[in-house]
């Protein structure tokens, strides 16, 4: 193996590692979301059951938490993973961790490709030639664990399709749910108690 085609496949871990954080985040929101809808109009319909109404400043003040809550979790779990620039020697390093038998191979073939670092040719030539055998009988992508990734995504489509299913088996209490949920200083009335 080249160390061209060791970059390459570090060049892909980095990818996949990018592609599979902005997937958990974007599991995690979802998920979050859902529940923070599930949570506004459950205590806002808890309320109007003990005779409490809940409007105006009340709902307002709960609406704005769960926007800014989600807002957070949008910009540290989806915005910075995708502005965030890892590094080849970063990928590297944590290979290395994964891999403890490259003991600090793989960090010295990237300095040694990418930069002029002083030492013998020869050194760093046999360097690279280890780090590329090494690199041939070890799957990278093994590294990357995806069951976190696999659990926020699952996570966050069932919590869209339950939202959806109780949106259609209930039209009218959705319908009064998210009049309420997006007008927190009116929107429709739940209906009268008996």
């Amino acid at each position: 193996m080249p160390p061209t085609v060791l970059i390459n496949s570090l060049n892909a871990v980095r990818h996949r590692v990018r592609t599979l954080s902005i997937a958990f985040g974007i599991g995690i929101v979802v998920f979050s979301a859902v529940i923070s809808i599930f949570l506004i109009v459950g205590i806002d319909w808890l309320c109007h059951m003990l005779y409490l109404d809940l409007t105006g400043i009340p709902r307002g003040i709960l609406v704005l938490s769960a926007v800014l809550g989600i807002g957070w979790a949008v910009n540290h779990l989806i915005l910075k993973p995708i502005s965030r620039r890892m590094s080849l020697s970063d990928v590297a390093g944590r290979l290395e961790q994964a891999f403890p038998v490259f003991d600090d191979r793989l960090r010295s073939t990237i300095s040694f490709i990418n930069g002029d670092v002083p030492g013998s040719k020869v050194m760093k030539d046999r360097v690279v030639s280890e780090a590329t055998t090494l690199a041939q009988e070890v799957d990278l992508q093994t590294a990357v664990i995806v069951k976190p990734v696999a659990y926020a995504v699952t996570a966050g489509a069932v919590a869209l399709l339950l939202l959806i299913i109780i949106s259609l088996i209930n039209s009218d209490f959705a319908s009064i749910s998210f009049s309420r949920l997006f007008h927190p200083f009116g929107g429709k009335a739940w209906p009268k108690r008996v």
